[in-house]
């Protein structure tokens, strides 16, 4: 309870998507099932595909776009998660679970639209979801490598090493207790190849790297 708590509205916005993603699914193979009842099944895939898109272009247009936003939309909601995941131990843990749900939903939902007669059409709204999802994930590494450095007057205390990431929250935890300033207290966590962890306190986020 306590990591949907923490994220509660990463698991809002996923329960959102999968109602979404269900009751478009169960709209447009309802409309499927009418359309393909009256395809020659002996033709070829593209007099098929001729046949659905001359008899019922604007209905597919409709369902074309509207899969063209769930997708797009289901992409981008897994960068942000990985993103957050890739930046903070504690939080990559909380969301793993949320990660999991939300790949399986969209691989579900995308696999549903491609195994039929026009599966050709979504393959090609699929691809240009993936080049939107491609560019905001180059844009948002390069925020976090030009962000990457944090400033060294803004660091309050490096403790370390701890056996476990859970001492150095903890530790953490009591420096939140004593903190009497107003800036918000943030915290990196690293491990390093002995396992042993290492944790700074720092106030703001972080410095833009020096352009060279």
């Amino acid at each position: 309870m306590q990591i949907i708590k923490t994220n509660k509205k990463y698991y809002v916005l996923e329960l959102l998507l999968i109602i979404s993603c269900v009751v478009y699914m169960l709209f447009f193979f309802n409309f499927y099932k009418d359309a393909a009842f009256y395809v020659d099944k002996k033709a070829g895939i593209i007099s098929q595909l001729h046949f659905f898109t001359t008899f019922y272009l604007s209905d597919i247009l409709i369902y074309l776009f509207v899969a063209f936003l769930l997708i797009t939309i289901q992409m981008l909601f897994l960068i942000v998660i990985y993103s957050k995941m890739r930046g903070d131990f504690e939080v990559n843990r909380e969301l793993t679970k949320l990660f999991i749900i939300a790949m399986f939903t969209f691989c579900s939902y995308s696999l549903g639209l491609f195994f039929n007669r026009i599966g050709v059409l979504f393959l090609i709204i699929f691809i240009f979801s993936a080049a939107i999802a491609y560019l905001k994930y180059i844009v948002v590494k390069s925020d976090s490598d030009e962000f990457g450095t944090i400033e060294e007057e803004n660091i309050l205390e490096v403790a370390g090493p701890f056996n476990t990431e859970s001492e150095a929250i903890n530790l953490f935890g009591e420096f939140s207790e004593n903190w009497d300033g107003s800036e918000e207290l943030l915290y990196l966590i690293e491990r390093e190849s002995n396992e042993e962890y290492f944790i700074t306190i720092y106030v703001e986020t972080v410095q833009k790297s020096e352009e060279r």
